[in-house]
């Protein structure tokens, strides 16, 4: 890697979320010092295994000090101490650029000072000393919204004329795209040496897909290879494939001198590399647990507006509207509630997911709700997709609120109505909230958790359909002091829809004992990656590939006509459908299998806690 000199950079509009600075096109490889008993004095000597071993060859290009660097501040200029500009020149030698922390706040999580009102002059002092890559963590002031702490960081740097790799660390663990002002943001707490909250990390990344593109990518946290060798090495391996996949940076945080052959020879292998480092930038998704489709996340959101749908969303609006958007399709004296944005998708009701880990500082449950609700690939056989209206009526929107409940035909015949109670902006957050509850039809109502009895949230019970705008509306809104000369269409404050969402809760993607990853590649060939998580030696792990073809599963917001005020450095073009059939290559063994069919799955056996990465090439 060349690392780059002072020059002009590609200006973003403030709104903008990727850094688009002409780094960070795909995602960084390299080590990060933390979790490791390596320090900053340890870093010229880390450069070398690195390159000994040949890490450096196979694109490993940054060696970053995590938090313990700074002692200080210069008395006279206010810059940060020591000065690292020995290092930095060392390191470059080698190839190799030097990484540093700091954080958004006053103060580093270890105490140090942090960045909050020293942007330009900590910006100017990594510019001077030639540094890299820019880590800005999140220790304090957590009552100042992220995001306009985040901003000026990146505008110092950028007006240094010095291209840095820039990371954040939000604390952001609602999906926001507000909130991403960088070149890679974290999406989770810090990882551990422990193969369970490597797995909780990726799971909770899997929600972000959406926003990752060439220049901004999801950060589930440092490799953990190396480390996790309780089984042989398994979940080591799942680590680094399951990283390289979902497009996560590469950032080794392990003495590389202690790591298997098996491991190093996966960590250079360059077909595995080339899956996370491929230019087009999709990121990876969980679709199948255990041989069936995971299912996407529906939740209440403020209503869009009517002039906001497109049937091609060219905007984040666009986009959001159309997740709102449902087409009723009568099957047997009920109703499918098909997706209008996720082709093949309905709304059903669904076990829901586990909280991924207890939310810190709190006591309130993070979910209570028996049943969730969620977009299931259509099956008029299923009970849990099947709806029908208290009333025949209600099916039509009409007057100041919806006329009856919406009920599922589920579990041998009852009827459940839906009743979210939280809005998707705020369903998760760094300390937990409120859960979504479902209350059952009838006096028993054994799935409502907790029943609020007062008529404002009963409102919340009723449900209808706009046949104007396909949206299914919530009975629970304000009205608009104008009501008597505005439509009941308008949205209000409270007006809410139901609509396909990123996250509901503090839980990740569903688990089973067996999943697949997948995602597309440049040139239409899609990676998958096996994994067996919790079954037996050997289970096969399958993925359908008729999956292959829920494009939109894979879609980017980088995707939009609108990306360059998105930030992304560049457009990731729409997805093709997928092939009729593709060869499948093993890349760490080289195994082939196929041609295999769309209408097939993809199947091997998977070693426990271990995982199998495969390049489908269309055929």
């Amino acid at each position: 890697m060349v690392f780059p000199k002072p020059g002009l950079l590609l200006l973003v509009v403030p709104l903008a979320q990727a850094l688009d600075n002409g780094v960070g096109l795909t995602p960084p490889m390299g080590f990060n010092d933390y979790q490791t008993g390596l320090g900053v004095a340890d870093l010229e000597a880390v450069a070398d295994a690195f390159e000994s071993l040949g890490l450096r060859a196979a694109g490993y290009a940054f060696i970053n000090s995590d938090a313990g660097w700074q002692s200080g501040r210069n008395a006279t200029s206010g810059a940060p101490t020591p000065n690292m500009a020995s290092l930095a020149a060392a390191l470059n030698t080698r190839g190799f650029g030097l990484g540093l922390y700091s954080a958004l706040s006053s103060v580093q999580c270890g105490g140090d000072p942090g960045g909050l009102y020293h942007e330009a002059v900590d910006a100017a002092a990594y510019a001077a000393w030639n540094v890299s890559y820019v880590k800005y963590d999140n220790c304090a002031e957590y009552a100042l919204e992220p995001t306009a702490r985040v901003l000026p960081m990146r505008r110092a740097l950028n007006a240094t004329g010095r291209r840095f790799v820039f990371s954040t660390e939000p604390f952001d663990l609602a999906p926001n795209l507000r909130a991403h002002l960088a070149n890679l943001w974290r999406t989770t707490t810090d990882v551990a040496a422990d193969a369970g909250k490597v797995y909780v990390n990726i799971d909770l990344n899997d929600k972000w897909a959406e926003f990752a593109g060439p220049g901004g990518f999801n950060d589930p946290d440092m490799l953990q290879v190396g480390k996790l060798g309780g089984n042989g090495g398994d979940d080591d391996v799942s680590n680094f494939l399951l990283w390289a996949v979902a497009k996560a940076p590469l950032l080794l945080s392990v003495n590389v001198s202690t790591l298997s052959p098996r491991l190093l020879a996966l960590a250079k292998n360059p077909k595995i590399l080339a899956v996370n480092q491929d230019a087009l930038g999709v990121q990876g998704r969980k679709v199948a647990v255990d041989g069936a489709a995971t299912l996407l996340d529906v939740g209440v959101e403020p209503c869009a507006a009517p002039d906001a749908f497109g049937d091609d969303p060219a905007s984040v609006a666009e986009v959001a509207a159309s997740k709102q958007t449902f087409d009723v399709v009568p099957s047997g004296g009920a109703s499918l509630l098909r997706s209008g944005f996720y082709a093949g998708r309905c709304l059903a009701l669904a076990a829901p997911v586990p909280v991924a880990y207890a939310p810190p500082r709190t006591t309130k449950p993070a979910w209570s709700a028996p049943l969730r609700a969620a977009l299931a690939p259509c099956d008029a056989d299923d009970a849990a997709q099947r709806w029908t209206f208290s009333t025949p009526a209600a099916v039509a929107y009409g007057g100041d609120a919806p006329a009856a409940s919406l009920f599922s035909l589920a579990t041998n015949g009852s009827l459940l109505t839906l009743l979210p109670e939280t809005d998707a902006a705020r369903a998760v957050n760094h300390v937990g909230g409120g859960p979504p509850a479902y209350g059952a039809a009838g006096a028993a109502e054994p799935c409502e958790s907790p029943r609020v009895p007062r008529p404002m949230f009963e409102r919340r019970r009723l449900w209808a359909y706009d046949p104007d705008t396909r949206q299914v509306v919530s009975g629970n809104f304000t009205a608009s002091i104008n009501a008597e000369w505005l439509t009941a269409k308008v949205p209000g404050p409270g007006r809410r829809c139901l609509a396909a969402i990123h996250s509901a809760d503090m839980a990740g993607a569903a688990t089973g004992d067996t999943e697949a990853w997948a995602g597309p590649l440049a040139g239409g060939a899609f990676a998958v990656v096996l994994h067996n998580r919790r079954g037996p030696d050997n289970a096969t792990a399958a993925l359908p590939l008729a999956l292959l073809n829920e494009t939109r599963r894979f879609w980017s917001y980088a995707s939009l006509p609108s990306f360059r005020r998105l930030g992304y450095a560049s457009r990731v073009p729409p997805m093709p459908a997928a092939a009729a059939a593709y060869v499948a290559s093993d890349l760490e063994t080289g195994e082939v299998l196929g041609p295999l069919r769309l209408a097939e799955s993809l199947a091997a056996p998977v070693a426990k806690g271990g995982a199998r990465v495969f390049r489908l090439a269309p055929q």
